[in-house]
């Protein structure tokens, strides 16, 4: 007998349809592609999800509910002084507001020491967004400027922030200026050299006046931030790449000339800083996002913030106007008891209506806003 492999057991044929109907079915490139792309999307989700609360887990967010910038602060209010005319208590017309025109407030806290609890705003900004002529405005508001602090009386516009933090300092510029802001962001300027870091430093020049002032200002963040790197000065007039420490340096000089070229400077270094911001890549925007918002005090949400970053700021052009107040010839220096700057309020709202809006409004007038008898009453800062 041959020795071989046992025939193959062929079963029986099965009774039904083919067998070629029972074959299991593979699935199609179409349902391939759509399981591909679901998975994707869901990686992309969780992953997104987590990006976005990495870049916003440090910022300070304080939601209007928390934070109404309408709110008269909670002190007793301090009689007006003799002579001074105090705000309209009840306007008789509404500020101006047109859609598609947003107003944000910016301000510059300058803390000499980290655990300071306010400090001055040194850099106050009315920062519109116009969408429907696509274009960005900074108006730099003086921080000598005289004004009515409600509840508080006549002091230096900057005082505002020291007194009562940023709702006081929104309410001080609304009522003063006639304005509808309620959307602010207060920086550290001391802390923002990462954020002029995270984009790799600026270019800017000194002149031989600065150098001292500047140098200053550098030597002094090295002695508030001993855990830093230690920073150089510059020694030589001229243009240099700065790092971050150096740039707030520059920002924050003012006994060199005055405070006009001082709020020039900064004007110019936020120009630099959003020039970058705009030529960046994203994954260099995420990151000075996340630099940023770590040094903010906002009531902006985090979508709010993403949708300026990302979406509104990338589609404004880039050539952004700017204005001053107060205006020229429509202030006084008074040096009586201090340094400052006595406006006419009534004289410069039409001029600052047209910038921001192009158009003009009604206003309710201060009376005598621009006269002597404003002055009454000695600066504290």
């Amino acid at each position: 007998m041959k020795h071989g492999h046992p025939p193959p057991l062929v079963p029986p044929a099965p009774s039904g349809p083919p067998s070629s109907a029972r074959r299991p079915r593979r699935p199609s490139a179409l349902r391939i592609v759509l399981i591909a792309a679901a998975s994707v999307v869901v990686v992309a989700a969780i992953l997104g999800a987590g990006l976005w609360a990495w870049v916003f887990s440090g910022l300070d967010y304080q939601p209007d509910e928390e934070n109404d910038v309408t709110e008269a602060p909670t002190v007793t209010p301090s009689p007006t002084p003799e002579g001074f005319d105090a705000p309209t208590a009840a306007p008789t017309f509404p500020p101006p507001h047109v859609d598609g025109v947003d107003n944000i407030l910016l301000l510059g806290r300058d803390s000499h020491a980290p655990s300071q609890r306010n400090g001055l705003s040194d850099i106050m900004i009315v920062l519109t967004l116009d969408r429907n002529a696509k274009t960005m405005k900074l108006t730099t508001i003086m921080r000598d400027l005289w004004v009515d602090i409600p509840g508080y009386g006549p002091n230096k516009i900057n005082a505002a922030y020291s007194y009562g933090g940023a709702r006081l300092a929104v309410r001080t510029v609304n009522e003063y200026l006639d304005l509808d802001i309620e959307k602010y962001a207060v920086v550290d300027i001391l802390g923002s050299e990462k954020i002029v870091d995270s984009l790799g430093g600026l270019t800017l020049s000194l002149t031989a006046e600065e150098i001292p002032y500047f140098n200053a200002g550098v030597y002094e963040a090295d002695d508030l931030f001993p855990d830093t790197p230690w920073v150089n000065g510059i020694y030589k007039p001229g243009t240099y790449g700065m790092n971050g420490r150096q740039v707030v340096a520059y920002t924050r000089m003012r006994k060199s000339d005055s405070d006009f070229q001082r709020t020039q400077r900064q004007r110019d270094v936020l120009l630099k800083l959003l020039a970058e911001f705009r030529n960046a890549d994203l994954a260099t925007k995420t990151t000075v996002v996340k630099q940023g918002v770590s040094l903010v005090k906002t009531n902006l949400s985090p979508a709010e913030i993403t949708e300026l970053a990302f979406q509104v700021l990338p589609a404004l052009d880039s050539d952004v106007k700017q204005f001053r107040l107060p205006t020229d010839g429509d202030y006084a220096v008074r040096q009586d008891g201090g340094w400052r700057m006595v406006a006419d309020r009534d004289a410069m709202l039409p001029k600052l209506q047209e910038f921001i809006w192009g158009r003009t409004f009604d206003f309710s007038p201060l009376p005598a806003s621009g006269s002597p008898a404003a002055t009454a009453g000695a600066p504290t800062r």
